[in-house]
């Protein structure tokens, strides 16, 4: 976005070229022109920002619905009495039951060769 080129502290220091009908009709044409810019460009922030504004807002609701569930089922496994493990422990038990199952198959092979 465009930088506001006006703040109050500027537009109260400007000092026009005196001539003998007044000031110069040009420089305040252009720093009209400008203040028009200004506002214009403050339209445009306000309806940016608000715009993000409400977007967050919305996601901001999903999340909280999200933890609030995420919660509930939290206390509800924990009094089911379920515990929760965590992901090193699984993968262990997966690569015990792998290597049990092997075994087991190893076995069958065996006694399936000394039938013949």
């Amino acid at each position: 976005m465009d930088k506001i080129r006006y703040d109050e502290n500027k537009l109260y220091d400007i000092e026009f070229e005196i001539v003998s009908n007044g000031y110069s009709p040009r420089e305040v044409d252009m720093l009209l022109d400008d203040i028009i810019a200004d506002y214009a460009q403050i339209k445009k922030m306000e309806e940016y920002y608000t715009t993000q504004n409400v977007a967050l807002q919305k996601t901001n609701s999903i999340l909280r619905n999200k933890i609030s569930d995420l919660e509930m089922q939290l206390e509800m496994s924990k009094s089911s009495g379920y515990q929760l493990h965590d992901n090193a422990s699984n993968i262990e038990l997966i690569k015990k039951i792998a290597m049990l199952e092997n075994e087991l198959y190893q076995t069958k092979l065996q006694l399936e060769e000394a039938k013949n």
